[in-house]
């Protein structure tokens, strides 16, 4: 805007952060196939890679955002897209799976029962 304000729309907001979070859990469940294998837990071991699944994360957020053309802060602040903006999108996205967990079972009451299904908190014990 002219005036120096920040023109920023709250529903395109929600409209980021959500698809921010749906993509962070496809790259999550996504790697945790190869994380969670016994080859992978062999090749940590052997090749000393601890603490590399995070820069697989977001090398993977990197290359899905720059491909979908996918950066936060261009949407929310009708920019063009930039190589700092796309980088800081990627970590947001590689490090949103826990956020958005957080997100679910605090603020939308969202938690696992005994079966391992999600199922929305009634406040009832």
């Amino acid at each position: 805007m002219a005036d120096g304000t920040i023109a920023v729309n709250g529903d395109e907001v929600l409209k980021i952060l959500w698809i921010a979070t749906v993509l962070a859990f496809m790259i999550e469940r996504a790697l945790a196939v190869i994380f969670e294998h016994r080859l992978w837990f062999a090749a940590r071991d052997r090749f000393h890679l601890k603490g590399f699944k995070e820069v697989i994360a977001i090398l993977l957020a990197y290359g899905l955002c720059a491909w979908s053309k996918f950066d936060i802060l261009a949407l929310m602040f009708h920019k063009d897209s930039g190589q700092l903006s796309l980088i800081l999108t990627a970590l947001i996205v590689a490090g949103g799976s826990k956020g958005a967990i957080k997100l679910m079972q605090d603020f939308l009451g969202i938690k696992r029962t005994m079966e391992g299904t999600a199922k929305p908190k009634t406040g009832k014990t």
